[in-house]
């Protein structure tokens, strides 16, 4: 009984750890990206995120890797291009 009541409490605290672990590894993330002057999102194009410039409401990818960053809601890079352009959501 001793040794599960160990078992257990040893769990708990490896699982408190691990949660910590995590909110210092947000927060440092944050502090750093905020210092460079990033913001993420993810490409749905390629599948992954990417850091670009912060300071913009929107971000745009296309099919060939390029991005457009603006804080305009009426741009649309679809009109007139050739290209797919998608709105990327922030991570």
């Amino acid at each position: 009984m001793l040794s599960r009541m160990s078992d257990q409490m040893r769990e708990e605290n490896l699982a408190r750890f691990e949660a910590n672990g995590e909110v210092y590894d947000r927060v440092s993330r944050q502090f750093s990206d905020n210092i460079l002057g990033i913001d993420r999102y993810y490409d749905p194009h390629e599948g992954r995120e990417v850091e670009l410039p912060s300071g913009y409401n929107y971000a745009w990818s296309n099919n060939n890797g390029e991005y457009i960053v603006t804080d305009s809601p009426d741009l649309n890079p679809n009109v007139g291009s050739n290209l797919h352009w998608e709105l990327m959501p922030r991570k």
